[in-house]
């Protein structure tokens, strides 16, 4: 008879949701979240200085640590949270993220089987668009723009796998050993593809986990051709800003 793999102790996981200007949002965000099968061990609400409702939502759920970040700007944002978590694993999704009911089951399971020395250094999945009257649009859009697009173009342009920020973990020992090296400019780069270059530099690895699964609004569509277009320009310049050491570059 086979032997099962071993099992590891089940780390504990932060989960941390930058937040700016997301009352329409974020009460379906945290509802998800409270709904988990396996509760997170922290979720860490980053306000980058809202002005509308969001921190009185936020403050409504007592499983929610509420911090500020005074510079304006998603990554920012992001580390305030990063270095403020205490779990071995620190998730990150958007505001908009509706995660599925398993999904801290699902990162907490990985790490348990394969244990934190072993295990990849960041996870991450894909996301469909929440359109309640449409589901299959919604999954069709992921599968196109996602699934057929980011991830393939940019494992080619990167040479591993890369990040979802909607829909991500990483260990604390990666982030704590490329943190000082991550871009502090959220209007010039791409955060999730310049995240993952670093990993990759350091020797690590990205993992895609098909049963990560997120759903977010419907709001990338209704962006500005200006909006879109700055995000197609941003795309690459992470790349770009480690283009000695990525494996694009040598031709691998």
């Amino acid at each position: 008879m086979d032997e099962a793999p071993p099992q590891h102790n089940a780390p504990t996981l932060s989960l941390v949701i930058p937040v700016f200007n997301e009352e329409d949002v974020l009460a379906t965000c945290l509802d998800a979240i409270a709904r988990q099968t396996v509760v997170p061990d922290e979720v860490i609400v980053v306000d980058n200085g809202s002005t509308d409702a969001s921190v009185s939502i936020a403050s409504r759920y007592p499983f929610v640590t509420l911090l500020h970040e005074g510079e304006r700007g998603i990554i920012p944002a992001r580390n305030r949270g990063f270095n403020h978590a205490r779990g071995d694993l620190i998730g990150r999704i958007d505001a908009d993220s509706i995660v599925a009911p398993d999904w801290v089951e699902t990162i907490k399971n990985y790490y348990a089987s394969e244990g934190l020395d072993r295990a990849a250094d960041a996870v991450t999945g894909s996301a469909a668009t929440n359109l309640p009257q449409a589901r299959w649009i919604g999954w069709l859009a992921g599968r196109v723009f996602l699934d057929l697009g980011y991830f393939p173009i940019s494992r080619l342009m990167v040479g591993g796998a890369v990040l979802l920020g909607c829909n991500m973990a990483i260990t604390r020992n990666a982030w704590e050993r490329i943190r000082d090296d991550t871009s502090r400019d959220s209007n010039a780069l791409h955060e999730d593809v310049d995240l993952s270059v670093l990993i990759h530099r350091a020797g690590g690895m990205v993992r895609h986990l098909r049963n990560l699964r997120v759903r977010t609004s419907p709001r990338s569509f209704r962006e500005s051709p200006s909006k879109i277009w700055w995000r197609l320009r941003v795309w690459p310049v992470a790349v770009v800003r480690h283009w000695p050491v990525t494996r694009f570059r040598k031709g691998i």
